[in-house]
């Protein structure tokens, strides 16, 4: 019998492997670069250009285009998918009673379906690489003074890529709506179900646009409230979460079985440590960007990022 270890001393698994951790290591390692290159930046410690603070993430965006660059060539060549067409000759093949001409005309329709999806996904992805690149291109230019656009402008690439987010959602939540349809026997389904799967598909999505359109307002002047108050979306998203894990517990508090409640109970507990743990990084660092945007000068960038260093840090050692 083939034992369980067996797959984890295949050599192209643990080539994959390597490479999987090699890559997550250089994106952390990008990371601590960038964000030790904004903090001297901003504390006044050097005076390079926003263009160069930015280099480790034009590293990563290169890559990044690269990679969907090949994809999106790939369509010029036109090259079947040899693996699939053979599932597709095994699954005519199981259905003896059409005729060659059928088989050949289901095996184009499918081939043929395959390939729109597949342009479809390629030239998205290329649409969403450009646009966090154009984002980020906008920000430097708008920091370094080259230009003087509003932050309106300057989040068009942004909105871009919520669009583009938009589209999963809204698919699955019509998927979603229909499986659970399915397993009604046809009962209609209520209201609450409706609004709780919508919330449940959509409620980050409205989180990230309402931050930014926060930012937006508070960059351009049109609104002048503490940055505290700005990231008031921030803070809708750990009470999410604590509301979560309180109905979570409370609902494994009305189990009968006994074992079952405690088992329960205990990743609920585990589930709260961590929330406490990241919460408090996460909402530590907020409330110090917040105090350096409101012109708090005592406030160093460097012990801002202290959050930031230790998750990427630790991150980094796991790896």
């Amino acid at each position: 019998m083939q034992s369980l270890v067996g797959p984890l001393l295949d050599p192209h698994f643990e080539s994959m492997a390597c490479t999987i951790l090699m890559t997550a290591s250089l994106l952390f390692v990008l990371a601590i670069i960038f964000f030790s290159f904004l903090s001297v930046r901003i504390d006044g410690i050097v005076h390079w250009s926003f263009s160069i603070v930015f280099i480790p993430l034009w590293i990563v965006d290169a890559v990044l285009v690269g990679l969907v660059s090949i994809s999106f060539a790939q369509l010029l060549q036109n090259n079947p998918d040899d693996d699939q067409d053979e599932l597709d000759e095994d699954g005519d093949q199981e259905d003896e009673n059409i005729t060659d001409d059928e088989r050949r005309a289901r095996r184009q329709a499918r081939r043929t379906e395959r390939k729109r999806w597949s342009h479809i996904r390629r030239v998205t992805n290329l649409l969403y690489v450009s646009s966090a690149v154009l984002f980020q291109i906008f920000v430097v230019l708008r920091i370094d003074g080259r230009v003087t656009w509003p932050a309106a402008v300057i989040f068009i690439p942004y909105f871009v890529l919520e669009v583009i987010n938009l589209f999963p959602n809204i698919i699955n939540y019509i998927v979603a709506l229909r499986r659970i349809q399915a397993v009604a026997d046809g009962e209609r389904l209520t209201l609450s179900v409706r609004l709780y799967m919508f919330f449940t598909m959509f409620w980050w999505f409205a989180i990230r646009v309402a931050q930014a359109v926060l930012l937006i307002l508070r960059l351009d002047g049109i609104i002048m409230c503490s940055w505290a108050i700005v990231f008031l979306p921030l803070y809708l998203i750990g009470l999410k979460y604590a509301i979560q894990l309180l109905l979570a517990y409370r609902a494994f508090s009305k189990i009968p079985e006994y074992d079952a409640a405690v088992q329960g109970k205990i990743s609920v507990g585990l589930g709260a440590m961590a929330f406490i743990i990241l919460g408090t990084l996460f909402y530590t660092l907020i409330g110090l960007v917040a105090k350096k945007l409101d012109g708090n000068n005592f406030v160093r960038m460097s012990s801002v990022l202290i959050p930031v260093f230790l998750v990427l840090v630790r991150m980094t050692c796991k790896e």
